[in-house]
């Protein structure tokens, strides 16, 4: 194990490496990592867009499936700009980028950044839960159950 990460952190020192000495923008490159990640975490609750459009969602007529996609961009920005800050992970935090997250969307009237105070499920549209594909935590496990707005 131990000769794998050091060869990990040679081949990364070279990437490091050959990434300053091009004149290239990372910022691009690490946009287009985050906007992949957040097509396939919106995946998971069945958007319908290729991966192709993903590319120019900024130019797409609007819709609930390219909007939840640039919103979780968004909200993977904010956190990091939040944490970059040094400010700690919280609710209030997670909070926020529930709304981001939420914003202009399906959901957008679900009370976006407020704590749950029901038991829901991720699933594909018109999934019951039995059929989830994630079910979160009971209500009583999630910070201070249903009687705790914070």
């Amino acid at each position: 194990m131990l000769r794998l990460i050091a060869e990990a952190n040679v081949k990364y020192g070279e990437y490091k490496s050959l990434l300053n000495t091009l004149e290239f923008d990372a910022g691009f490159f690490l946009d287009s990592i985050i906007l992949n990640e957040s097509y396939k975490s919106t995946q998971i609750e069945g958007t319908q867009i290729s991966q192709d459009e993903m590319y120019y969602l900024k130019y797409m007529k609007k819709t609930d499936d390219n909007q939840e996609i640039q919103n979780l961009k968004r909200t993977i920005e904010y956190a990091g700009a939040y944490l970059k800050s040094g400010k700690q992970i919280c609710y209030e935090l997670v909070n926020e980028m529930h709304k981001i997250i939420l914003d202009s969307v399906r959901g957008s009237q679900k009370t976006p950044g407020k704590i749950r105070t029901t038991q829901n499920w991720i699933g594909p549209r018109g999934c019951t839960m039995q059929n989830a594909t994630f079910i979160p935590p009971i209500l009583e496990e999630v910070y201070g159950g249903a009687e705790d707005e914070h």
